[in-house]
C-alpha cells in the first residue's frame, strides 16, 4: 500500500490508500491516459470515488513557488545539488513496478 495525495502541501489530511502499482499508473495518468480510465472503470462503483473524481489536466503545482521565488525553484538540483563525486544509482532515483 502507499500513500497519494494530489496536493502534498495538505499532507496527511489529503491522503487516500492506493495500492502501490496502481499508484505509479495514476502518477503517469497524463502520460497514459487509457492505462488509467482501464483502471478508473474497472474499480468505480458509484462513479463519486474520489480517484474518479480526479483531474486528468496536469497541474502546475510548484507554479505558486515559481511566482514567489522566482524561474529557478523548479530546478532543485541548482539549488540543492548532488556535491561532485557522489553517484547516486538509477534505480535508487527511478523503479519499475513490481509484478
Amino acid at each position: 500500500m502507499a500513500w497519494h495525495s494530489e496536493n502534498y502541501f495538505g499532507w496527511p489530511n489529503s491522503t487516500f490508500p492506493i495500492q502501490q502499482g496502481i499508484h505509479l499508473s495514476l502518477h503517469s495518468r497524463y502520460n497514459k491516459p487509457q492505462a488509467w480510465m482501464d483502471i478508473v472503470s474497472r474499480y468505480a462503483v458509484t462513479g463519486d470515488e474520489w480517484f474518479v473524481r480526479l483531474s486528468m489536466v496536469p497541474v502546475d503545482i510548484a507554479g505558486p513557488l515559481r511566482a514567489a521565488y522566482g524561474p529557478q525553484i523548479s530546478d532543485v538540483f541548482a539549488r540543492a545539488p548532488i556535491p561532485q563525486g557522489i553517484a547516486i544509482p538509477y534505480n535508487q532515483i527511478y523503479q519499475e513496478p513490481h509484478s
